[in-house]
């Protein structure tokens, strides 16, 4: 039960931090993306370890 709250959570991060790429690059803030996409992509990649 608790791991399937933890992956629901991440999935929502993870949703979350695709779509605050998608802003920032709409918005024109590429440097705020990559940050963005660094941050998240450690993240997924520290969890799948």
């Amino acid at each position: 039960m608790f791991g399937a709250v933890v992956g629901v959570l991440l999935l929502v991060l993870g949703i979350g931090a695709v779509a605050g790429v998608v802003t920032a690059v709409a918005m024109g803030l590429p440097t705020l993306a990559i940050v963005i996409g660094l941050i998240s992509g450690a993240f997924f990649a520290g969890r799948a370890v």
